[in-house]
């Protein structure tokens, strides 16, 4: 539905709410990198990399390259990212890149670290609001993730790498603010991106009409901006609980 796989010099993003499937379709995305002789780059700042899952998916662990610690900071974590990719673009010349980070938005600018380190206030929402008012909040994050992505583009073109962030949707209930369905980044993240690839939850999938286990959930995946295709495709695929999309159904119900 993207258009013809993952491209050199662009960026993807991956949004949808809490398990719905994102971290799952990144690891299936890996795999298939690696198969073509890729070597794949994960930013972690959430620190749930399931490695169990990933060897299920076809990740070879071993050559997955992760950062050693959770990243806090925004600008750490492209940084982190940039160097990592021109390290790997001295030893391997032609091998693409994929770089992922999950989930950038677990993190924040280097100015709000500063602002909330004497904080007594312990709930999410109390320390965003605190930050918004000391620091920029998301006024700040939106103007650096417009000032990382630019750089970045520049940097993947030249050097046969793409990058995939992956993005948690929230509703008040987290406190994030009244809006519900809402990734921070701004007009430059949406004007950065390549393709937006949007993953909600349907329904859940039983074992059986009669024994109601369930074993999965339904996910409707749909581009919500694509460069490289017509946007707004959708497909129904299900993702189970023990291994992963069945992608095999799911392309034969597209088709």
């Amino acid at each position: 539905i993207i258009g013809g796989g993952f491209l050199p010099g662009r960026v993807y993003m991956l949004s949808g709410e809490k398990s719905a499937g994102k971290s799952t379709l990144m690891g299936s995305i890996m795999s298939g990198i690696q198969d073509s002789s890729g070597i794949c780059v994960h930013a972690e700042s959430e620190s749930t990399l399931d490695f169990e899952r990933l060897k299920t998916l076809g990740v070879d662990i071993d050559s997955l390259i992760v950062s050693e610690e959770s990243i806090q900071v925004l600008e750490s974590g492209f940084e982190w990212l940039k160097l990592s990719m021109l390290y790997l673009r001295e030893h391997y010349a032609k091998n693409p890149i994929m770089l992922t980070w999950d989930t950038y938005q677990s993190t924040i600018t280097r100015a709000q670290l500063a602002s909330t380190g004497t904080s007594a206030k312990k709930d999410l929402g109390s320390l965003r609001k605190e930050m918004d008012q000391f620091a920029g909040g998301q006024q700040e994050e939106a103007r650096i993730i417009k000032t990382k992505l630019k750089e970045m583009v520049h940097i993947l073109n030249k050097n046969n790498a793409f990058l995939m962030l992956l993005s948690q949707v929230y509703d008040n209930r987290d406190g994030f603010g009244a809006d519900k369905l809402v990734t921070s980044g701004g007009h430059g993240l949406s004007h950065a991106l390549s393709t937006h690839i949007r993953l909600v939850k349907r329904g859940k999938i039983y074992s059986s009409e009669h024994e109601k286990l369930a074993v999965g959930n339904t996910i409707n995946i749909s581009t919500v901006k694509n460069k490289q295709g017509p946007p707004h495709l959708s497909f129904n695929i299900p993702l189970y609980y023990s291994y992963g999309f069945s992608v095999g159904k799911a392309v034969h119900d597209f088709c």
